[in-house]
């Protein structure tokens, strides 16, 4: 399975796929920085934020993604 698609499949918030798949090419993550992610939201799905009022303050996928980019264009790991 492509890393952007596991990505969604385990998203909790399934909306604006296609900007969210942008982003995710923008980012362009190897398979280090992909499971880095994806551990990064596992963790965020069991906070209280995420849980709270049935969901209600999941942010959208693409916000998500958008609030962890590092500054001028470059992603690490470290911004997880």
């Amino acid at each position: 399975m492509r890393s952007f698609d596991l990505f969604w499949d385990k998203y909790p918030k399934k909306v604006k796929k296609k900007k969210a798949r942008e982003l995710w090419q923008k980012l362009r993550p190897d398979a280090a920085l992909a499971s880095v992610i994806l551990a990064a939201l596992e963790r965020q799905k069991c906070s209280d934020r995420w849980q709270r009022d049935g969901g209600q303050y999941i942010p959208d996928p693409t916000t998500w993604l958008n609030g962890r980019r590092g500054g001028g264009g470059q992603v690490s790991s470290r911004a997880w």
